[in-house]
């Protein structure tokens, strides 16, 4: 990279591509919070079983729980979505010292700049990592 009057900069480890719009890192955590509310609903219908099925009275105030964490997410994304409808498009943001606070690689690497956001339902099928 070039200075003032031409003269060379070292820029050390800084990754220069890890700037990225606002309102496209804006989507990509929408993205996130839609995968994370339909990860908590897959758990709540495994939790109440089959439709119509009676749930546990010790299980209501769980299951309220996990009902209230899915609208609860599903908002967040859905108010992110639409703060991202009004900014200006050529605001940029590093995102590498936040990047680097997350524990979980593949959220990472769904979160790095430039790529485009990818929903659990369009992950490769089969993909399974037990812990």
């Amino acid at each position: 990279m070039t200075g003032i009057a031409g003269q060379a900069v070292d820029m050390g480890d800084v990754d220069l591509s890890a700037e990225e719009t606002l309102t496209e890192l804006l989507l990509k955590l929408q993205v996130e919070l839609t995968d994370i509310a339909q990860l908590i609903e897959a758990a709540e219908h495994v939790l109440c079983g089959d439709e119509g099925a009676p749930v546990d009275p010790q299980d209501i105030a769980v299951v309220q729980g996990m009902d209230l964490a899915i609208q609860r997410v599903k908002g967040l994304g859905d108010f992110l979505a639409e703060l991202s409808t009004r900014l200006p498009g050529e605001m940029l943001i590093d995102t590498t010292t936040a990047l680097n606070v997350l524990k979980l690689a593949d959220m990472q690497q769904r979160l790095k700049p430039g790529l485009r956001p990818v929903t659990q339902s369009e992950s490769v099928a089969g993909d399974t990592e037990l812990f």
